[in-house]
């Protein structure tokens, strides 16, 4: 594949759907720095390169570059508001990045494409609970399609009355924590209620 896309820039150096198809390749092959040149120079040749951006976007993310990968989150929403996979992982990031009110409402954009994703409820419950709205958190707790929702709602404040909001599992990288909501098969090993006692060590 690598091969095919080189010889498809020897033919068409502008081709922008090659480059960042070569970009796809070199970082599929553990070369993150070249995979990136690749997307930057897609975006020259097309600066409104929705996939190339979202790639880059993840790779930033992946390699530690965290706020050029919600830069080009944002960029590549700007182009193309109705892609799902792009609102979840800017949020994801964002949640890591600890800006729980901005997750959100990237949390809100990918429910209203996709309301019965249980995986983006539970991320847009636990982003709410974090930014301090429980009320939305509880109706979503209430109203949501995913069982694994309304069980977390249900634990809301424990018998002190002190927030148990459910937290992602602490420590984890941006791509872990995005792996772990949007792309790990089993959803249930990825959250957890937060203790009283962890709650007021914060």
């Amino acid at each position: 594949a690598k091969r095919a896309c080189e010889r498809a820039l020897e033919i068409h150096p502008g081709y922008a759907d090659a480059r960042s198809n070569l970009g796809l390749c070199l970082r599929d092959l553990g070369e993150a720095g070249a995979a990136i040149d690749q997307f930057t120079a897609a975006l020259r040749i097309k600066p409104d390169h929705v996939d190339a951006l979202g790639h880059l976007a993840r790779l930033c993310r992946d390699v530690g570059r965290h706020e050029e990968a919600v830069r080009n989150f944002r960029r590549a929403l700007k182009h193309a508001p109705d892609r799902f996979e792009n609102w979840a992982s800017l949020g994801a990031l964002l949640m890591v990045r600890r800006c729980p009110v901005e997750a959100a409402e990237a949390f809100r954009r990918a429910v209203q494409l996709r309301p019965d994703d249980a995986r983006a409820q539970l991320a847009l419950a636990t982003a709410l609970a974090d930014a301090g709205d429980l009320s939305r958190y509880t109706h979503l707790g209430t109203t949501g399609t995913s069982e694994s929702v309304r069980l977390v709602a249900g634990d809301i404040t424990d018998q002190t009355g002190i927030p148990a909001a459910c937290r992602i599992l602490e420590n984890l990288s941006p791509q872990q924590y995005a792996h772990a909501i949007f792309e790990a098969p089993n959803e249930e090993a990825t959250f957890r209620p937060t203790s009283p006692a962890q709650l007021r060590a914060r």
